[in-house]
């Protein structure tokens, strides 16, 4: 009903360049002198947690349009103390385990095309709220295909989390991400990339 093949039109075969956002040793670039992955996952996802708190204690004064800038603004406000390219669109081709994402000269283009989506449904959504097998279809959906843009280099999933948490706010609900698993978001994500099956994602 909403989402339609034009959705597809950027998919694309896996492609690798150096990345701007990693040092010499393959650590990413970050404002805390850290040269090792370990230790600065662990810094990121403490800062980037308190950060996340600070953001959902003001999710009613942090809302702008549903639009691309409005993620890359998110993501800076999470990771701002960690990466000093925090909000920045990666320029790189990225994948993780068996998922490829989005080659990074269509992010702009497929997000635009999403969000726009996103955007001209929204009155829909809102008059039809309570139906909440319609905003699960359609959410499900969305965070399927933002997820295959993944747009940065690090931290997408907690982006996308807080921006899908705001959308859920402007309907009248709250979600609760940590009743859910990384591992059955994952598998809810694949199955909907590669099977088109959205229904593990709409739980």
């Amino acid at each position: 009903m909403f989402f339609d093949d034009a959705l597809h039109y950027y998919l694309t075969e896996e492609d690798f360049y150096d990345d701007p956002f990693c040092d010499e040793n393959g650590v990413l670039i970050n404002n805390l002198g850290i040269s090792n992955t370990k230790d600065l996952n662990e810094a990121e996802k403490a800062l980037s947690a308190l950060q996340n708190t600070r953001l959902q204690e003001n999710i009613s004064v942090f809302l702008g349009n549903f639009d691309l800038q409005h993620l890359q603004n998110i993501h800076h406000q999470l990771f701002m103390d960690v990466y000093p390219w925090a909000g920045q669109l990666r320029r790189v081709n990225t994948y993780k385990g068996e998922c490829i994402f989005l080659r990074y000269n269509s992010i702009a283009p497929l997000s635009d095309l999403l969000f726009s989506c996103l955007n001209n449904n929204f009155n829909h959504l809102i008059n039809n709220k309570e139906n909440i097998d319609l905003v699960c279809s359609f959410l499900a959906r969305f965070f399927v295909v933002l997820n295959y843009i993944h747009p940065f280099r690090e931290g997408n999933g907690r982006s996308q989390r807080f921006m899908l948490g705001q959308i859920l706010f402007k309907l009248g609900y709250t979600i609760d991400w940590t009743t859910v698993s990384s591992d059955a978001m994952n598998q809810a994500v694949i199955a909907g990339w590669k099977e088109g099956n959205f229904k593990l994602t709409e739980k």
